[in-house]
């Protein structure tokens, strides 16, 4: 039967992960204006609400066309905005 012998190698791997384990927090930046970027974000869903029922867009099935172009865009900027909130959480109005 083979018995357990610890080598250096073990030791210098427990050592990194350890270590890295230690690490020191990252600092989060003071809080800062961020009316600019709110006010981008909201006109920018604004604008394409608007042009979104101004084209018209009908309820049922998705249609290709002008509006269901702009009606994705609509959705894909509310994904930016929550993505700017996480990234951007420092920017607080």
């Amino acid at each position: 039967m083979a018995s357990f012998i610890p080598s250096a190698r073990w030791a210098r791997t427990l050592g990194v992960l350890l270590r890295s384990m230690n690490a020191p927090a990252q600092t989060t930046p003071p809080p800062e204006s961020g009316y600019r970027l709110g006010i981008a974000l909201i006109a920018t869903l604004v604008a394409l609400l608007v042009a979104v029922v101004e084209v018209g867009v009908e309820s049922g099935p998705i249609r290709p066309g002008t509006g269901s172009v702009l009606l994705g865009l609509y959705v894909l900027v509310w994904g930016v905005m929550f993505l700017a909130s996480y990234f951007y959480s420092h920017k607080t109005l």
